[in-house]
């Protein structure tokens, strides 16, 4: 009989215990949203690193104009390339802390952390602002125009705002197959009808790549048909952010 009751209890002990460990084990939402602003500062910090590394690099260049044209593919490659790659290969799992660890807590088994919308865009819209300190002060050493500096600056925007929206679809679901889509959309993008061309051995003025419209800005033409293109990109990215943001908020009320 006293063994019967000292092994119910046993059982009431190791379920209450293994409860609390559950209820422990979960993040916090102060411990997700520290995660979240971590992530977003060491890409900033990054992004400043890759900006000083091709300016370097640009230093080699005999003249102010090839430096100006490597910087801004350069910066149009890493927001439409490296970006997207460095955040869907991300994992989306934080890292807990047993509660029989000590106060400091050792490794503990991964957990999924949400990710929401808006972290991509306050992403987005941190690497934008650190691009306006290296692209206005090149308006001086190209000699660029200031419209020819606004469009450019409008393309750089554009794209990698849709790029981003790409990266933010990507990383809604855990799949490794969506997340690969995205990262294929994103440089398709940039490179799909370069290389359409030289397949095709053809050459037309690209209407979803944004070679065709950099290289007429760098070379001081702003045409109507370069500024509709910034345009439309531009007010297709934005749509797919709102809608975006509304399946966000429905899946947030839910």
């Amino acid at each position: 009989m006293d063994a019967d009751v000292s092994h119910v209890m046993v059982q009431a002990v190791n379920s209450s215990s293994t409860s609390q460990s559950a209820q422990s084990s979960k993040p916090t939402s102060s411990q997700i949203r520290q995660w979240r602003w971590a992530s977003t500062r060491l890409l900033v910090l990054l992004w400043c690193f890759y900006l000083f590394g091709i300016w370097l690099l640009s230093l080699q260049a005999d003249s102010p104009t090839p430096a100006s044209h490597w910087m801004i593919w350069c910066m149009m490659i890493g927001l439409m390339v490296i970006w997207p790659a460095m955040q869907l290969s991300q994992s989306r799992y934080i890292i807990r802390t047993s509660p029989q660890d000590s106060q400091d807590g050792l490794p503990g088994d991964p957990i999924p952390v949400p990710i929401r919308t808006w972290v991509v865009f306050v992403q987005w819209l941190s690497l934008a602002l650190v691009n306006q300190s290296v692209l206005w002060p090149m308006q001086i050493t190209a000699g660029w125009q200031t419209m020819q500096t606004m469009w450019l600056n409008a393309a750089l925007l554009a794209w990698s705002l849709l790029a981003g929206l790409f990266i933010a679809v990507g990383k809604r679901t855990f799949s490794s197959v969506h997340r690969s889509v995205s990262m294929l959309i994103c440089v398709g993008l940039i490179f799909g009808e370069p290389l359409l061309q030289v397949i095709a051995t053809k050459s037309w003025y690209m209407i979803i790549s944004p070679v065709s419209t950099i290289n007429q800005l760098l070379n001081g033409q702003i045409t109507a048909v370069a500024t509709t293109h910034i345009t439309t990109v531009a007010l297709a990215a934005c749509v797919g952010w709102g809608l975006l943001g509304i399946l966000q908020a429905a899946r947030v009320e839910n």
